[in-house]
């Protein structure tokens, strides 16, 4: 009998509802692009994919480090953060950015809701000046018809 294990992960959850090595199976090959051997048992398969994910992101995160410490200088320092997703909690986004303004978009960036990096403080500056809306409205109780909008706007990472 298998137990169920309790976790933050939201692959690990997301996983721990797939009952099915065909489920797992099929996942895998669409995520990764790896085909899983049918004989091996669901926990085995759901820890492989764990493993996956995780050397993915790890190798993400060497590959910003290394980006960065290039086009690091002492007026655009590395600083330490924790990346997050408000916008869509959980999802990566990928993105390139051009440190002195010249059009030069080789430096490409892949950053994982809720883990660390050290990026330039220009990068860490535009990540964090970027919004979107944030609107509520208010309705008139007995036609339900909106009588007025609140403007706002809300950081998109953290």
């Amino acid at each position: 009998m298998e137990t169920t294990v309790m976790t933050d992960n939201p692959l690990a959850a997301k996983l721990e509802k797939m009952d099915e090595k065909s489920a797992l199976q099929a996942f895998a090959s669409t995520e990764y692009g790896v085909n899983l051997d049918k004989t091996l048992s669901l926990p085995k398969m759901r820890t492989l994919i764990l493993e996956l994910h995780e050397a993915i992101q790890n190798t993400a995160k060497e590959n910003n480090e290394a980006a960065a410490k290039e086009v690091a200088t002492k007026e655009d320092p590395l600083v330490p953060f924790k990346f997050k997703f408000i916008d869509q909690p959980g999802q990566s986004v990928e993105l390139s950015f051009d440190h002195k303004r010249g059009k030069d978009f080789s430096k490409r960036y892949t950053l994982y809701d809720g883990k660390d990096y050290k990026l330039p403080l220009s990068l860490y500056n535009h990540l964090r000046s970027l919004v979107v809306p944030n609107d509520t409205y208010d309705l008139d109780p007995t036609t339900g018809m909106v009588t007025g909008v609140n403007r706002a706007v809300k950081n998109r990472f953290a």
